[in-house]
């Protein structure tokens, strides 16, 4: 069931989400000064990475923490 939630996320993503220059100029700072960027998220792994991916901020991105205890383990 996950490579079709995957698949479902990539065909669905440009629908629900659209880029934002304001905020991928913030990560692109961000980690030009040396920031390490972290993503929690209670969403499965597959939403979140087609998520990233469609936002185009997936390679700004060091860390990805997924499911209901994300952050609970940091």
């Amino acid at each position: 069931w996950r490579s079709a939630l995957a698949r479902f996320a990539e065909e669905r993503a440009p629908v629900f989400l659209r880029p934002n220059a304001e905020a991928n100029g913030a990560l692109r700072s961000l980690a030009a000064a040396g920031y390490r960027i972290g993503v929690f998220t209670d969403a499965p792994e597959e939403l979140a990475r087609a998520a990233l991916a469609h936002l185009g901020t997936n390679r700004r991105v060091d860390d990805l923490e997924t499911g209901e205890a994300a952050r609970a383990s940091r």
